[in-house]
């Protein structure tokens, strides 16, 4: 199937051209990155026509600009609703993004879901979501001609325990994660199921979260675990077919001058 990426050789016939993003992009990024935590994207649609790209319909770039843990919405809005991501956090900022867009404030209910940051693109119906800027749970820290990042003021931690208290979390890669030891908590993050704390499973919250049981040790995804081991096994296959070639192959006579 290599053959289907031939025409990317050749920019898709002129449609991949180089973007230069205004100021307020990098800015925001900057933000996010330092800061952590999640971050909602809106408008709250999965394609629409990107200003900055000319005009040109896009799914939305901010999970990948941004990086990181990035609400977005995932239905193409065709004959019939639909979610294309698992995200169980999604329906939860379906209404959300319905309340927003009549007006009502929201800052203390997107705390509640774990969320940080709040971007507005310029883009679609962009000026339905203006009622951000009256939030009183939410403070404007980027403020550009086409793009805005609101702060949700609520926002406790990507980890809190039920008692309300602040867990620390490390995670240096991503399916392995350390947080402080503590009774039952909520990780801001997609929950799904194949998550442990230590040897406990975790699992899914109504809104969407990852639940940890009470306890301590690593967070991770045992799924994961999995994939390694195919990529190691693939990994020493390859060696020692390679290996066995060269043992095999006829020595080349050596010249010496």
């Amino acid at each position: 199937a290599a053959w289907l990426a031939v025409p990317g050789l050749w920019g898709f016939g002129g449609q991949l051209e180089p973007v230069r993003l205004p100021g307020e992009w990098a800015e925001a990024r900057q933000v996010v990155r330092e800061g952590g935590g999640t971050v909602v994207s809106l408008p709250w649609a999965q394609y629409f026509n990107l200003n900055v790209a000319g005009g040109r319909r896009v799914n939305d770039v901010m999970p990948l600009y941004l990086g990181g843990d990035v609400l977005v919405a995932s239905d193409p809005n065709l004959d019939t609703p639909a979610q294309e991501r698992a995200d169980g956090r999604e329906p939860a900022m379906d209404l959300l993004a319905l309340r927003i867009k009549a007006g009502e404030p929201v800052g203390e209910q997107l705390a509640d879901l774990g969320v940080r940051w709040v971007v507005l693109q310029h883009d679609i119906d962009w000026q339905t979501y203006l009622s951000l800027r009256e939030d009183p749970g939410l403070v404007r820290v980027v403020d550009g001609p086409t793009l805005e990042l609101f702060e949700v003021a609520g926002w406790r931690g990507e980890v809190v325990a039920d008692d309300g208290s602040v867990l620390r979390l490390d995670s240096p890669v991503a399916p392995v994660a350390s947080i402080d030891p503590s009774g039952p908590a909520t990780w801001s993050r997609p929950g799904a199921s194949g998550w442990l704390r230590g040897l406990a499973p975790a699992s899914v919250g109504a809104d969407g979260r990852l639940r940890l049981p009470a306890g301590g040790g690593l967070v991770w995804y045992w799924p994961a675990v999995l994939v390694l081991v195919g990529d190691a096994i693939w990994l020493a296959a390859v060696g020692t077919a390679a290996w066995r070639t060269l043992r095999d192959s006829p020595s080349r006579p050596m010249y010496v001058l």
